[in-house]
């Protein structure tokens, strides 16, 4: 693969050295500043290579960092630049590239595939596949692990252990990822590296017991053997600013067991967007109609700071939390239960008639407790009109805090831009404003907090082709109940702490008390704590967090109402009821080319968890599940 890498060469930042191991006599790189031709395992020739005069009198001396890719991984130009400028900027001793997906990828451990969150991890584990050294700790350790390295076996937990395991030195990088082919999708003339009659395990037994890599080792720093650990992580800026309007922060008291991550309420932080989002309430309304509008129920955290904004704001609030909203379009008051029957509401009042809805092309109707920043809700807009989509959903960036019925369909999958799907979730869906108006709107008037609502829309339009999709170029953070419950609590009590301090305190027990009288149901703290609208207002930043819908049998009676109400049979569009399946997937541009550069494509997508996967030279298929009705767009059409 070699010769892609190199596409855009006068651009690379790095050298290439290759140890030829092919069949071709008369091999030649212009380009590279070594080459030797020698047969045998990727690293008894690497480390033949470092015992060459050239190495130990120039090579070692030359460069500061050396990267040691397997032979068949698919990589750019680029995307090795972009590895030795993180690498370099975060002073790293050990780390390596991600794996893009594990549509198309090989990797025995699933947590080396591209987060879409974070822009490294800490770790104490690093694949033999694309490791990448500092110079120093190239030569000072890991040299002499490879010398009897057959397969390699085993050094992917030994060059961490023999450093010490030291913090935020070994990385696995997510914001560079490399496709590694599956065995289906490699050439049927790639010889095997494993020797016939060579045990792998033993290989990797013999190196543990050469380098004294065992159990009580392993412990000495803290870690167990052969036990691949989270130990840190650098967020992605915008996902980090989003986990602090919803009060969310890493807990740093809390040591990781494997790959979990622990997160903890901050109310200060939260408490910090509430007020920027006051203040920018606060400001003149916009002086011309903008041309998409976005309908919230609540105050959000989310509110811009400045008038770039491509949309319009109409806010609907409980009559007991009434605050002056200048800035927006509309601020109307409704006492109804539930979000959906709220905006039903909205649309049966003379405000909004008066509202001129004709000129909006899109609308975006958020939950409250939906975060992201403003900027991300203006890509939104652009991409419903960049794919000409009649309604769409943004991703949920994780499911490390947030939750969502739909979360296998909502994930963000970072090496997309969109699927069309045949569902979109309630939480926060867009739409064609004439789509709403005509079709969306007669849907709220049985609804309540929009049960069923995400099977009933995309049956109304047929399951139109690629007019309904998810959106992963932009993502949305929708927390958790119990963190929701925890936040809510705080906010409360230090409510109850601020109005007691002006007052004769009093006893612990009555204080325990009124703060419970917040609280309906048990007295325990609940999984889906919910509090009255009146207890809520008192406190500060209280009325941005809505009472949660309830589910069960409510939801369920909510569902089968509203689907039997406007005749939902997806049957006869050949879709399964009440499914969320992945129609067509539209990748980014860059992965898309990395595809390609393998001859990878996507044939069929039967399903979210099984995709099929080919080249087009041999049809090799990763998948043997029946194809998706949508794989050929004609049984659409024909419907």
């Amino acid at each position: 693969m070699h010769p892609r890498w190199m596409a855009d060469f006068e651009d690379a930042n790095w050298d290439l050295a290759i140890i030829y191991s092919g069949n071709q006599t008369q091999y030649a790189c212009p380009q590279c500043v070594h080459l030797e031709v020698n047969k045998g395992a990727k690293w008894l020739l690497v480390y033949g290579f470092t015992q060459s005069t050239a190495w130990q009198n120039e090579y070692q001396h030359r460069y500061s960092m050396v990267y040691v890719p397997d032979d068949d991984i698919l990589q750019t130009t680029a995307t090795i630049n972009r590895v030795f400028n993180i690498h370099a900027q975060h002073g790293l001793l050990l780390s390596q590239p991600v794996l893009c997906s594990w549509l198309e990828s090989h990797t025995a451990s699933w947590d080396m595939v591209k987060g879409p969150t974070t822009v490294l991890r800490y770790t104490n584990f690093v694949e033999i596949m694309v490791p990448l050294f500092s110079m120093s700790v190239f030569n000072s350790t890991v040299i002499s692990t490879m010398s009897h390295a057959e397969t390699g076996w085993g050094l992917d937990w030994l060059w961490p252990f023999l450093l010490g395991c030291p913090s935020e030195k070994i990385a696995i990088i997510d914001e560079v990822c490399v496709i590694h082919p599956k065995a289906q999708l490699q050439p049927p003339t790639k010889a095997s590296m494993y020797a016939k009659g060579h045990s792998p395990g033993a290989e990797e037994c013999g190196q543990y017991a050469r380098f004294g890599y065992d159990a009580d080792a392993a412990r000495d720093y803290g870690m167990p053997m052969r036990v691949a650990k989270r130990l840190g992580q650098l967020w992605q800026p915008w996902y980090e600013d989003m986990l602090q309007q919803a009060g969310l922060q890493v807990d740093s008291s809390y040591i990781p067991v494997e790959r979990e991550v622990k997160l903890m309420v901050n109310t200060s932080l939260h408490l910090q967007h509430v007020q920027q989002s006051q203040a920018a309430m606060l400001q003149a309304p916009p002086a011309v109609l903008r041309t998409n509008l976005v309908v919230v129920t609540g105050h959000p955290t989310w509110l811009p700071a400045n008038a770039n904004a491509t949309w319009d704001l109409v806010i609907i609030q409980h009559p007991s939390a009434v605050s002056p909203s200048p800035a927006c379009l509309l601020t109307f008051t409704s006492s109804a239960v539930g979000r959906y029957q709220q905006l039903w509401q909205l649309m049966q009042s003379e405000e909004w008639k008066e509202l001129h809805t004709e000129q909006y092309q899109y609308i975006y109707l958020p939950d409250s407790d939906v975060y992201h920043a403003a900027e991300q809700i203006d890509r939104m807009f652009e991409m419903m009109a960049q794919y000409d989509l009649l309604m769409a959903h943004p991703s949920v960036c994780s499911d490390l805090e947030s939750d969502s019925h739909l979360m296998d369909m909502l994930k963000r999958q970072p090496t997309n831009v969109l699927r069309y799907t045949t569902a979109v979730d309630i939480l926060a869906p867009l739409f064609d404003m004439a789509f709403f108006q005509d079709s969306v709107v007669n849907t709220l008037h049985n609804a309540t907090y929009g049960h069923g609502l995400q099977w009933l829309w995309p049956f109304l339009i047929g399951y139109a082709p690629r007019r309904i999709a998810v959106l992963d170029e932009v993502c949305i953070v929708h927390p958790r109940d119990d963190l929701q419950a925890a936040l809510r609590s705080s906010l409360q009590l230090q409510s109850r702490k601020q109005s007691l301090a002006l007052k004769p305190k009093p006893r612990w027990r009555s204080f325990l008390a009124q703060t419970k009288q917040s609280w309906t149901g048990s007295e325990k703290l609940p999984h889906r704590a919910q509090y009255s609208a009146e207890a809520l207002s008192t406190a500060p930043g209280g009325d941005y967090l809505p009472m949660r819908a309830p589910g069960g049998r409510e939801a369920q009676q909510e569902i089968e109402i509203q689907l039997k109400y406007f005749g939902y049979k997806a049957e006869l569009y050949g879709v399964k009821h009440r499914s969320a399946d992945l129609v067509e997937t539209v990748f980014q541009p860059w992965y898309q080319d990395m595809l390609d550069m393998g001859s990878i494509q996507v044939s069929a997508i039967p399903s979210w968890h099984h995709l099929a996967v080919r080249k087009p030279e041999g049809g090799v298929h990763l998948s043997t599940s029946a194809s998706h009705p949508f794989s050929d767009l004609s049984v659409l059409q024909q419907s």
